[in-house]
């Protein structure tokens, strides 16, 4: 089992959802992050996907969907 990594930047860690999705078909890593990020803020309990956002660096925070879960 993979252990969780401390990346802290954008750039570290946009590379490593690429790393983790290079057997699937070809996507964006920056426009996945986002959409995942979004079905966060859609589907789970405000206070919760609050928590989540405000757990991630500055710099990942900045692909959450600033419209949904703020």
């Amino acid at each position: 089992r993979d252990l969780p990594t401390s990346s802290r930047s954008l750039e570290d860690f946009l590379q490593r959802v690429a790393e983790e999705m290079k057997s699937t078909r070809p996507v964006n890593p920056e426009d996945a992050t986002r959409s995942v990020f979004k079905v966060i803020a859609r589907h789970v309990d405000l206070g919760q996907s609050a928590k989540v956002r405000d757990a991630l660096p500055k710099q990942i925070r900045s692909l959450w969907p600033e419209s949904v879960g703020v």
